[in-house]
């Protein structure tokens, strides 16, 4: 995913970021099937919660795993559904899986 900067003019003394509404409807499909995950108690590396999440979560559609922080990830399905799904038959817990 490439990012682009969009430098702030100012308005009334105001920062302000104008975007087209086209980027917004485009971030919103793309995070439409995702989730977030958290993982508690343990402080694991990205390697591991994503082992994790693709053999868990493949049946689901898992695509791609992404760190926001430490503990806390982003989680894109293929699908809303699929997603929903994964959802729905769990709490998922990464303590049994190491």
């Amino acid at each position: 995913m490439k990012l682009t900067f969009i430098p702030p003019e100012e308005v009334n003394g105001k920062s302000v970021v104008k975007y087209q509404s086209i980027d917004v409807i485009l971030g919103i499909n793309r995070w439409r099937s995702a989730a977030y995950g958290y993982v508690m108690g343990i402080n694991p590396n990205f390697a591991s919660i994503e082992r994790f999440a693709n053999s868990r979560w493949a049946k689901y559609g898992f695509e791609k795993l992404y760190k926001v922080s430490s503990r806390l990830f982003i989680l894109q399905f293929s699908s809303d559904e699929e997603r929903d799904q994964m959802l729905m038959e769990g709490p998922w817990s990464f303590a049994q899986y190491r």
